[in-house]
């Protein structure tokens, strides 16, 4: 048996200038390679669309070598980042392990960082890339949004899945 889903692609027919600037139409040059843009969630025009948050758990040694790898900071000024941490509550000791969870609000600035910055910044380059879908045709939002105000194109898309066939 085999199963089938839709999903849709809501695409603006706008024409932009592309990195040559070479007067381009994406959805046109996409359909005509036959591919799809994909792009790392940090760069979506809404930055609340796909929050990304990164739960680090690890050893007082694993957050140094971070800190000190990644952002060039002293053993010291890594400890010290580390230390004020923990006594406002922002990372937790649970055994040997440093616990830091982005969610929580940290008030720490440091060389014109944010802690979030710090262990954010390094873990977005490495974010895989999205391509997005709506599982409907006709939603008014993302028509005025993603296809121009009404004036672009919405692709369709199918998948199947086959469904009891044992390979």
């Amino acid at each position: 048996m085999v199963e089938e889903k839709l999903f849709y692609k809501y695409q603006s027919l706008k024409t932009e200038k592309d990195c040559k600037c070479k007067d381009i139409i994406y959805a046109i040059e996409n359909l005509a390679n036959n591919q799809l843009f994909f792009r790392r969630p940090d760069k979506f025009n809404d930055p609340y669309d796909s929050r990304t948050y990164w739960c680090l758990n690890g050893k007082r040694k694993k957050h140094i070598n971070h800190l000190m790898h990644v952002y060039g900071f002293t053993q010291e000024e890594s400890e010290h980042i580390i230390d004020d941490s923990i006594a406002q509550g922002k990372m937790t000791i649970n055994g040997d392990l440093i616990c830091y969870d982005p969610a929580v609000e940290i008030n720490l600035d440091f060389n014109g960082y944010s802690w979030r910055d710090l262990h954010g910044y390094s873990q977005k380059k490495s974010l895989p890339k999205v391509c997005c879908f709506s599982g409907k045709d006709d939603n008014i939002l993302m028509w005025s949004h993603y296809a121009d105000s009404h004036q672009g194109i919405c692709l369709r898309f199918r998948s199947k899945k086959k469904i009891g066939i044992m390979n």
